[in-house]
């Protein structure tokens, strides 16, 4: 089965540095929805049969517009919604790293081995952000019924399976996706 995996489009949140994180403070602002219907556009042509997504309203959102490209069903997953960044969720990025030192955001350097436990603030690490990934993966293959389906999710817990998959750093921007056989 082929998963097309794709991040959700612009929020507020993105342009300000406000870390959303596991929160659901915002949807997708004017761009994002643009940035949305481009991708939907895109995929298109892979005739999605159905878009598993994350819990969250941007990601939620996202997967609406790309089904509605592909008549497609959505089904939601809660575990692939984004890392939770515990005391910052809430937080803009400058707060956070005043309250709780650069460190808070040492985990989001996926070539760094030593930080792969890291979980400052009450923030997930990055090993049980990928495991939970992981596990929303697994189900995805027990559960759909098609040779392909789209999985609407976030920036951080992509660039975290992208790498745990190639070992290859990747930052996905808004509605960047890549494509999966698993």
């Amino acid at each position: 089965m082929k998963l097309y995996i794709f991040r959700h489009g612009q929020t507020e949140a993105n342009i300000t540095n406000f870390i959303q994180g596991n929160v659901d403070l915002y949807g997708l602002n004017d761009t994002g929805r643009l940035e949305a219907a481009k991708l939907s556009q895109e995929l298109s042509t892979a005739k999605l049969p159905i878009i598993y997504s994350s819990p969250l309203s941007r990601a939620k959102e996202t997967a609406e517009i790309v089904a509605a490209a592909n008549g497609a069903a959505i089904k939601i997953v809660e575990g692939l919604h984004e890392v939770d960044m515990g005391k910052a969720d809430g937080m803009y990025e400058d707060d956070a790293i005043e309250k709780f030192g650069d460190e808070i955001f040492a985990p989001f350097e996926v070539t760094i081995k030593e930080t792969y436990d890291a979980a400052i603030a009450g923030q997930e690490s990055r090993r049980q952000s990928v495991e939970r990934f992981i596990k929303a993966i697994e189900f995805i293959k027990q559960d759909c019924r098609y040779d392909r389906a789209g999985v609407a999710c976030h920036a951080m817990v992509m660039q975290y399976y992208y790498y745990h998959l190639f070992e290859v750093k990747h930052s996905f921007a808004n509605c960047e996706y890549f494509v999966i056989e698993v």
